[in-house]
């Protein structure tokens, strides 16, 4: 996860009731769920058997924290998952394409059946943010949410501007698509300077002041720029290790 959770904190001051995150992995995100979130229950949900296995294991003595075996999506019963044994984060319900061209190191073999469920007959039980870590597949998991977005007041999803897995939808996509639905992207971080995929964090704009809807309006427009981007991180990053410098010489 690229967004560091406990920056949002601070910055938007969440109000998490409980956690849903789809394509879980092996859960290395419980531990912060549990430092800044220590009243949620976190539902970890993950298609690949293995992964299940481990974090059953894990997380058995954990009460709060309950492991699901299926993937999600806009549709019930089996769907083929493209395997990535020397990446297990990397594999999808999607075929890959551009994205073996920037990752020549992950490679893809074999398939397997899983189930499929939409979120909205899980029974999630008082879940307000959700996660979305699918590979290119997080578009058919939120057309799987259905009323249940009525809950939901905060999104992190994995996002990308290229089309790493095919038929997968791009940043664009996603926003018109939350936006129709009363959502505001308010932070964007991308894996690198090329900006091909990253993670974007959405809030409903009930919960936003308009002074702020606007900001991110502009940021979004700007930050289309890739360039923009970078440029902006690079400034940002010299002055915040400025902030760390004069903290270290007034300490």
């Amino acid at each position: 996860m690229l967004i560091d959770l406990e920056v949002l904190l601070k910055k938007f001051d969440l109000k998490v009731s409980n956690i849903a995150h789809i394509g879980a992995n092996l859960g290395q995100e419980v531990n912060v769920y549990n430092k800044i979130f220590p009243n949620s229950h976190i539902y970890l949900v993950e298609p690949q058997p293995q992964l299940c296995n481990s974090m059953q294991k894990e997380f058995k003595d954990m009460n709060n924290v309950t492991v699901l075996n299926t993937a999600l999506g806009n549709k019930s019963g089996l769907v083929q998952l493209n395997l990535s044994p020397s990446n297990l984060s990397s594999s999808s319900i999607l075929n890959p394409t551009f994205h073996k061209e920037i990752h020549p190191e992950i490679k893809f073999e074999g398939q397997i059946s899983v189930p499929i469920e939409k979120y909205k007959k899980m029974k999630f039980k008082n879940v307000n943010f959700l996660n979305i870590d699918t590979q290119g597949y997080e578009l058919e998991v939120l057309k799987g949410v259905g009323e249940y977005f009525n809950c939901l007041d905060y999104l992190l999803l994995e996002i990308n501007t290229k089309e790493l897995y095919a038929e997968s939808p791009l940043l664009k996509d996603i926003d018109k698509y939350l936006f129709n639905l009363g959502y505001q992207r308010v932070v964007t971080v991308y894996w690198d300077k090329n900006c091909y995929w990253g993670d974007a964090f959405y809030i409903k704009k009930s919960l936003l002041k308009n002074q702020l809807i606007l900001k991110n309006k502009v940021k979004n427009y700007i930050f289309k720029s890739t360039f923009l981007y970078n440029f902006f991180k690079k400034i940002r990053s010299i002055f915040n290790l400025h902030l760390i410098e004069n903290r270290l010489i007034s300490s």
